[in-house]
């Protein structure tokens, strides 16, 4: 589970849940998601970056799910 924001051009992209941490450190994390800095919606970016990740995965199958709370910066890019 990842989250992600834009900080000036930077994409920040945030690791809340890599498959390997207990509940409890999954929650804990996740509830810190309200205190980051907001703005733009870097969507394209963000499946990219995320879809190099999943190109290095171990795990036979893999998933991508967006979901987002506004429209995304660049819809060519989505």
């Amino acid at each position: 589970i990842h989250g992600y924001t834009n900080r000036g051009h930077e994409l920040v992209l945030y690791r809340f849940k890599d498959g390997r941490q207990n509940r409890q450190s999954v929650l804990k994390t996740i509830g810190s998601y309200g205190s980051l800095a907001m703005g733009c919606t870097p969507t394209g970016r963000a499946m990219a970056a995320i879809l190099q990740m999943l190109d290095l995965a171990e795990e036979e199958r893999r998933l991508m799910l967006v979901i987002t709370d506004g429209m995304a910066d660049n819809m060519t890019l989505c």
